[in-house]
């Protein structure tokens, strides 16, 4: 992403932003010097100083992220660029509150036309895996997805040829009539109609296991 330029505006995890900015060569910048956009959460945001907001790194507001994704949109024709690092859409922590999918999602209804998505279901993070994979002694075959979404873990397993086990508390949970985090199995009839529902829309797709909790 070299093309992207040094000065980023970034939504952010509200934890290790600057660090992560900075060991990755950028520098912050306000949304009207900035290069980019790099959502990795949206829990924050920062220009690295006063820019539209009110104090660097304050909290994340619906009503402040469409003021940075309009002046982004007016820097130039189809706005500035965003990468986005976690293209999840909702987060599983019990009120499906918004991931950086979203805000892709709300930047290209908005007009944007680069916007490049880092993550599953997308093929960059598969090809960094299987990097690193060729250059262990772990058999690919040996290696098996984890995770409770659907259209991102399950579907991006498939299309890169990997086995897949759906968590069933994450976030499909409320479709499933089951608590999110828990270890409670989902009724076998709502299991069955959501991975119908979710394989007739995408080719056939589906998980090769399924569990209702995953434990580390």
């Amino acid at each position: 992403f070299a093309d992207l330029g040094v000065r980023c505006f970034v939504f952010g995890n509200g934890a290790d932003d600057e660090e992560y900015v900075r060991e990755s060569g950028k520098v912050l910048a306000p949304i009207e010097r900035a290069d980019f956009i790099l959502a990795r959460g949206l829990f924050s945001m920062l220009g690295g100083g006063p820019d539209l907001l009110r104090q660097p790194g304050e909290p994340f507001t619906m009503e402040r992220e469409a003021e940075v994704l309009a002046a982004a949109l007016a820097r130039r024709a189809g706005g500035l660029p965003l990468l986005v690092a976690n293209p999840d859409l909702t987060r599983p922590d019990g009120t499906d509150s918004p991931m950086p999918g979203r805000l892709a999602q709300r930047y290209a209804e908005m007009g944007a036309t680069d916007i490049r998505l880092v993550g599953k279901p997308h093929p960059l993070i598969y090809q960094a895996c299987n990097e690193r994979l060729a250059a262990s002694d772990l058999p690919g075959q040996r290696v098996v997805a984890v995770g409770d979404s659907l259209h991102h873990d399950v579907l991006g397993a498939a299309a890169n040829g990997l086995d897949s086990i759906f968590i069933c508390s994450g976030v499909h949970a409320a479709e499933l009539g089951v608590p999110q985090a828990g270890a409670q199995p989902p009724d076998p009839e709502r299991l069955a109609s959501l991975l119908n529902e979710f394989a007739d829309s995408h080719g056939g797709c589906a998980p090769t296991h399924i569990l209702a909790a995953f434990r580390s």
